[in-house]
């Protein structure tokens, strides 16, 4: 189920608890699995805001769904394997999908497939859309993928040493892709051109899963900040220019049990004065 909550009634003074039709206002079913083997329905990926208030969510029953804003279904569309990957969405409402199908999916503003294209691996990556027209998603078979948004025809494509899990970060400036940035389990962060050239890697000395976040450099620095976390417990700022570490933090604990379950697969999420990161250890880490 895909359930909406309504916030609570007061964030000033204690209430009492709220009954279940209370809060809640509406709750959405997945559709049964498209294949054999696929016994769960549950919702893995993020939802995304798409036009006109549609909610775009995929099920790892296979689907992509796009809900109206009171909860009723506006269109879905079948993959043949779970859909994991957040939604990019195009100014014409075209959306972009993963599956672990092993391809990326394009899909109408009415649900309607436009292109279907393979890769060699499951694809969680989330699509990102640049502004001059190219997809860019990665795969478990090692590729970060560059695709035309309208025809799916690839542009290129940048090889890796393991799988991508991580979703890009587009560094845009007047209208042009400058940089593109991704992480892999090979340990590396990498960076791009819009041409598909590599200008630097970071090796964090662990597995990356998490998609690194962009933020202006603060002060009067000039430049950007690339946030990334690692599967050895560390939160890394590098130099969105360079690729110079500016800092880390570990998040790690001192706590033996705690010692296997610190990884940071969770992507950093941008403050007003720093970075939020959720870690495997179940904290949640603002620094």
């Amino acid at each position: 189920f895909l359930m909406i909550r309504r916030p609570p009634r007061s964030t000033l003074f204690p209430c009492t608890p709220l009954f279940r039709s209370d809060r809640v206002d509406w709750c959405f079913a997945a559709r049964p699995a498209v294949g054999p083997g696929q016994d769960v329905s549950w919702w893995e990926g993020n939802v995304v805001s798409g036009p006109g208030g549609l909610l775009l969510a995929g099920n790892t029953a296979g689907h992509a769904y796009a809900l109206r804003p009171d909860g009723t279904e506006s269109w879905v569309y079948a993959t043949d394997n779970a859909v994991w990957s957040a939604a990019a969405v195009g100014e014409d409402g075209t959306s972009y999908w993963g599956s672990l199908d092993l391809c990326v999916h394009a899909v109408d503003r009415l649900g309607v497939r436009r292109w279907t294209v393979p890769t060699f691996g499951f694809v969680v990556s989330s699509p990102a859309l640049g502004c001059d027209g190219t997809l860019y998603v990665g795969s478990f078979d090692g590729n970060l993928y560059a695709l035309d948004a309208i025809s799916g025809e690839q542009r290129w494509s940048f090889r890796t040493a393991d799988s991508i899990y991580s979703s890009p970060a587009l560094l845009e400036e007047g209208g042009v892709t400058r940089s593109i940035f991704v992480g892999s389990t090979d340990g590396s962060v990498y960076a791009l051109r819009a041409d598909g050239s590599m200008f630097w890697r970071y090796d964090t000395g662990a597995v990356v899963r998490s998609s690194p976040a962009l933020s202006p450099a603060p002060g009067n620095a000039g430049g950007s900040i690339v946030y990334v976390g690692a599967a050895d417990g560390v939160l890394y700022a590098l130099d969105a220019g360079s690729g110079e570490r500016r800092w880390s933090f570990d998040t790690t604990r001192t706590n033996a049990a705690d010692a296997d379950r610190s990884s940071l697969n969770g992507s950093p999420a941008l403050g007003a004065t720093g970075i939020y990161i959720g870690s495997e250890d179940g904290s949640l880490w603002y620094v």
